[in-house]
């Protein structure tokens, strides 16, 4: 008879947050996770099987808008439950950006290229 040694998954890593313009913000509203996800992703150049969350925020002002995560794992497998870390004050422990969606945005690139670099978060 075997043994089976079981190892503990590590817990998803935020790479960074973009703040979502408003138009994007009113379309998450109306669709489904999952299809806000969809739409997000295809939008913005992002794998399909990357791991994002799509949460409503609030800032310091009382403004409240859509924060996309974007996390560092790859998976074809379900969906995981995804834990967002925070300070004990409530803020996020992770870099949040603000993109110009004016521009064509390919999150992938931006990753893949390491544009958005550890100084500038």
């Amino acid at each position: 008879m075997g043994v089976l040694q079981f190892i503990p998954k590590s817990g998803l890593t935020p790479l960074f947050g973009v703040k979502l313009c408003p138009v994007f913000s009113k379309i998450c509203d109306e669709l489904s996770e999952i299809n806000s996800e969809i739409i997000v992703k295809k939008s913005l150049n992002i794998n399909i099987n990357r791991a994002v969350a799509i949460k409503e925020v609030e800032d310091s002002f009382g403004n409240t808008f859509q924060l996309l995560i974007v996390y560092d794992s790859l998976s074809v497998k379900n969906r995981s439950i995804l834990k967002i870390p925070h300070t004990d004050e409530g803020f996020f422990d992770f870099p949040i950006y603000n993109l110009d969606f004016n521009t064509d945005i390919d999150i992938e690139f931006i990753i893949d290229q390491g544009i958005l670099s550890k100084d500038e978060r």
